[in-house]
C-alpha cells in the first residue's frame, strides 16, 4: 500500500518536475554521444530541434512514471476534441497581431532577427509550446486543481513555469525573467481554465515564442538584438498578457469553469446537508375567532 504522502498533489508535481528535468538532461547528453559513436554529424538546426524532442521525451516519460505514484490527470481529455483546433489558430494569430501592432506603435525601426530560417523558428516554437503546455497546463495545473481549487492551481502553475524559465533571461536579470515567465504562465493557465482544452494555450504560447525568437534571438541563443525599443515592446506584451489572463479568468468564472478546493466543497456540502436536515419552521396556529354571545332574553 502506497504512503498517503506519495499521493499528495505537491509531491506529485515536484516528482514530475525533478524527473522531467533530469530525464531531459540525460537524453540531451546521451543522444549526441550515440551520434558521435556512430560517426554521424548533425547540423546545428537539427541539434536545436532535437533539444525540444529530448524535452518532450523526458516530460512524457516522467508523467508515465509519476502516474504510478498516485492519481494523475489524463492528458487525452484536453486534446481529444479536434473541433477546437481553431482556438489554437486564433491564439497564434492574436499573439502575432498584437506583436506587430505594438511594434508599429512603439518603434517601426526595431530590427527583426532573420538569422534563422522561418520554418526552423516556427517548428522549434511549436515543439516548445506543445511540450510545455502539455506539461504545465495539461499535468501540473489539473493535479493541483483537484486538491486546492482553480485559483491556487493557477498561481502554483505560474510559479513553477516562472521558475523553470529562470535560465532564459538573456539580457534580463533573474527577477525580470521570472516575472516575464509568470505573466505568460498566467495567460496560458487562464486560457486553459476558460476553454478546458490545450489548443488556445498552445496557440498563444506558440505565437509568443515566435515573437520572442524574432525579436530577441530566441531562448537557446544569445540575443542578437537588444535595443531599448525591443525591451519596451516585450514589456508591453507581458502587461497585455497579464490583463488578458485576468479577463480570461473573469470569463471562466462567468461560465462556471472555476473549481473550488476539496475543503471548500466539503464545507459547502455540510452547509447544504445542515440546511436540508433542519426542521422547517411550522406556522403557529392562529387563535380561534371569538364567538359573540347571543344577547340575553328579555
Amino acid at each position: 500500500m502506497r504512503h498517503p504522502l506519495l499521493r499528495h498533489p505537491i509531491v506529485l508535481v515536484l516528482a514530475f518536475l525533478v524527473l522531467s528535468e533530469n530525464l531531459c538532461s540525460l537524453l540531451a547528453w546521451l543522444l549526441p554521444q550515440i551520434m558521435i559513436r556512430l560517426g554521424r554529424h548533425t547540423p546545428a538546426f537539427i541539434r536545436d530541434l532535437r533539444l525540444e524532442f529530448d524535452l518532450a521525451a523526458g516530460v512524457f516519460i516522467a508523467a508515465f512514471l509519476v502516474r504510478a505514484l498516485g492519481p494523475w490527470p489524463r492528458l487525452a481529455g484536453t486534446l481529444v476534441d479536434t473541433r477546437k483546433v481553431w482556438q489554437g489558430i486564433a491564439g497564434l494569430a492574436g499573439m502575432m497581431a498584437t506583436f506587430f501592432l505594438v511594434k508599429a506603435l512603439v518603434d517601426r525601426g526595431v530590427p527583426v532577427n532573420h538569422h534563422f530560417p522561418v520554418a526552423f523558428v516556427v517548428l522549434l516554437s511549436l515543439c516548445a509550446a506543445v511540450v510545455e503546455e502539455c506539461a504545465y497546463r495539461g499535468y501540473v495545473l489539473p493535479c493541483l486543481e483537484s486538491r486546492y481549487g482553480t485559483a491556487s492551481a493557477v498561481v502554483g502553475s505560474m510559479i513553477v513555469f516562472g521558475g523553470v524559465h529562470l535560465l532564459n533571461g538573456g539580457p534580463y536579470g533573474l527577477a525580470s525573467c521570472f516575472l516575464i515567465a509568470m505573466t505568460g504562465g498566467l495567460l496560458f493557465a487562464s486560457a486553459f481554465v476558460l476553454t478546458r482544452r490545450l489548443y488556445l494555450p498552445i496557440g498563444l504560447h506558440w505565437g509568443y515564442d515566435i515573437v520572442s525568437f524574432f525579436l530577441l534571438g530566441g531562448h537557446h541563443f544569445h540575443p542578437l538584438y537588444k535595443p531599448q525599443s525591443a525591451q519596451v515592446i516585450l514589456l508591453i506584451l507581458n502587461l497585455a498578457e497579464a490583463y488578458t489572463g485576468i479577463f480570461f479568468l473573469y470569463l471562466a468564472h462567468k461560465r462556471g469553469h472555476l473549481r473550488l478546493s476539496e475543503k471548500s466543497e466539503a464545507f459547502l456540502r455540510s452547509l447544504r446537508q445542515t440546511k436540508a436536515s433542519s426542521p422547517k419552521d411550522t406556522p403557529r396556529p392562529s387563535p380561534a375567532p371569538a364567538t359573540r354571545r347571543p344577547p340575553p332574553l328579555p
